[in-house]
């Protein structure tokens, strides 16, 4: 059976990208269970594990982690630290594909055996630049942000900032890094983390 995640922001309590997800189970249950007779609600999904959980997570930044097929299989909620991501490596493969939020992460999992001393790796598909192995990436020229067009998921994050207009797609080559000033990363649970330096 194939499952996937969502990965929430629990902000002192409250979801504020709530919606954003919504839209991307949605999209994702009516492509892949389009005629399964089972429904579930996700928001009410959602506000059952946080009820659960409501004295825990009234101050802090949490991770709520959904598993869910054509259901809802699990809520787990778990307090929030992001990961230290300096330094990514370039890593070309042009057979990876993640267009879903899936559970199973092998492919992009393998990749990272080839970061070397770096925290994390940023995959170049069919000589363009896509993600890193768990968020899109922006980067900065005078004061603009540009987010490559060429994705391997469609993150809640990324879909957000577009939609206010405050990134803008393009297409971006590893030989166009240079062409900017700042890298970022950005995922349901970062805002513009940024980055020090990417590796060839």
């Amino acid at each position: 059976m194939l499952k996937f995640i969502e990965s929430i922001k629990v902000l002192n309590g409250d979801t504020p990208d709530i919606n954003e997800h919504l839209q991307r189970v949605i999209r994702t249950i009516q492509y892949f269970y389009s005629k399964s007779n089972e429904k579930f609600d996700f928001i009410s999904c959602v506000y059952t594990v946080l009820e659960r959980e409501r004295d825990k997570i009234s101050d802090g930044l949490f991770k709520l982690r959904v598993v869910y097929s054509d259901r809802f299989i699990s809520g787990t909620l778990i307090p929030y630290i992001p990961k230290r991501i300096k330094r990514l490596k370039l890593v070309e493969s042009d057979d990876i594909e993640y267009p879903f939020k899936y559970e199973n992460r092998t492919a992009i999992d393998s990749l990272l055996s080839y970061k070397d001393k770096c925290d994390d790796i940023l995959i170049v598909k069919n000589g363009v630049i896509t993600d890193t192995s768990y968020s899109n990436i922006v980067f900065e020229r005078m004061g603009n942000l540009y987010t490559p067009d060429s994705y391997l998921l469609a993150g809640t994050k990324r879909a957000k900032l577009i939609r206010e207009g405050l990134i803008r797609e393009e297409k971006i080559r590893p030989c166009d890094i240079d062409k900017y000033d700042k890298a970022y990363l950005i995922n349901s649970m970062l805002d513009l983390y940024p980055v020090e330096a990417l590796e060839f």
